[in-house]
């Protein structure tokens, strides 16, 4: 409960930000919501429902996943069980089905041993409409200074 509500007023605070924005481009905006809801949930269902099929998650390190593995790594909560993701900024591009997010991203979480991560990144993202839904087609990220 409170992460959700950590969540709700972290998503109250980019409110402003997502107002200047068109209709499509407040969905891909949700979109990411609810795709930030599921990795701290760490729920399967909840991340399936805004990634594609065809998924290509890059990290930081260069490990590269498809949607299985993405899946798989964020429900085990191995190597990081989300806490919290803030954003420090957005801007999002779309043309036709396609949109393109840059994110800074302030990622707070716990290893496996229980020791804390806390992590700034970097993230391109790419989203693809599917069946009048946008879906995260692929994502690259790059960390930042602390």
């Amino acid at each position: 409960m409170k992460k959700l509500l950590t969540l709700i007023f972290i998503s109250g605070l980019f409110f402003g930000e997502i107002q200047g924005q068109n209709t499509e481009e407040k969905m891909v905006s949700q979109a990411f919501d609810k795709l930030i809801v599921g990795m701290i949930k760490a729920d399967a269902m909840d991340l399936s429902s805004v990634v594609s099929e065809d998924l290509s998650y890059g990290h930081s390190s260069g490990v590269i996943q498809d949607k299985a593995a993405f899946l798989q790594e964020v429900v085990s909560k191995n190597p990081i069980s989300y806490q919290t993701i803030e954003r420090e900024s957005e801007t999002v591009q779309v043309s036709g089905n396609t949109a393109i997010m840059r994110n800074l991203l302030i990622i707070r979480g716990l290893s496996p041993t229980g020791d804390p991560i806390n992590l700034r990144l970097a993230t391109l993202m790419v989203w693809k409409k599917e069946k009048k839904q946008w879906k995260l087609y692929a994502r690259q990220g790059f960390r930042l200074p602390a």
